[in-house]
């Protein structure tokens, strides 16, 4: 079996900015001088987590700090993201809109091959498992209609207050995931979860995670 090599959060995140993917803004900073200065530039409300190679799941270990707004508050999850991951650099993030929430993300399957994924995210992702595959890479069309596979589907029109999602753009983050792990063999899994929308609805990459096979 290969080794497998889970890349930061901020490496991850490179990989889709590179491919034209919108990502948060976000400073990777070192220490609180640092993460101070990153906020300064950001504007509160802030997210700040570990980046670290090889951490995977981080809201399992209690260190993603969301909506954070004030200096007190940062340092606070400051010291407790450095007393749990002394070597994590930490990924100082601007706050999106979380009330609606999808994942996409890629998989190497040893018998069907490459395959993309679409379906609700967040916490949802492991509970209703609301997802839909195809194998990758994926036509524009064919990511438009997994938009229409998952029975939650109704998240992405307006609801209340929120807007329709720019279903083009998430479409094309689907296109652009699958192109690039069907194009990078030693690409095992990538794992966007969450995407966010801003207030006119256009999708925001949050979370990702990309594992390689050495």
């Amino acid at each position: 079996m290969k080794e497998q090599k889970i890349l930061s959060e901020y490496d991850s995140k490179n990989i889709l900015r590179e491919a034209g993917v919108l990502v948060c803004k976000e400073i990777l900073a070192k220490d609180l001088t640092e993460v101070r200065k990153a906020i300064a530039e950001i504007g509160y409300p802030v997210v700040l987590k570990p980046s670290l190679p090889g951490l995977a799941h981080k809201s399992e270990h209690k260190v993603v700090f969301l909506d954070v707004k004030s200096d007190q508050e940062a340092e606070n999850a400051y010291n407790i993201i450095k007393d749990k991951f002394p070597e994590a650099k930490i990924l100082v993030q601007e706050m999106v809109n979380n009330q609606r929430e999808v994942v996409v993300g890629f998989i190497r399957d040893r018998i069907m091959g490459p395959c993309v994924m679409f379906g609700l995210g967040g916490i949802f992702t492991e509970i209703l498992r609301d997802i839909t595959f195809r194998l990758a890479p994926v036509s524009f069309k064919e990511a438009m209609m997994m938009l229409q596979d998952i029975k939650g589907k109704k998240i992405l029109e307006s609801v209340r207050s929120l807007v329709e999602v720019d279903k083009n753009a998430l479409a094309d983050i689907i296109v652009k995931v699958s192109n690039i792990g069907a194009n990078n063999n030693h690409i095992k899994e990538i794992d966007i979860n969450p995407i966010c929308f801003n207030e006119q609805g256009t999708p925001i990459v949050v979370d990702c995670s990309v594992i390689l096979n050495n």
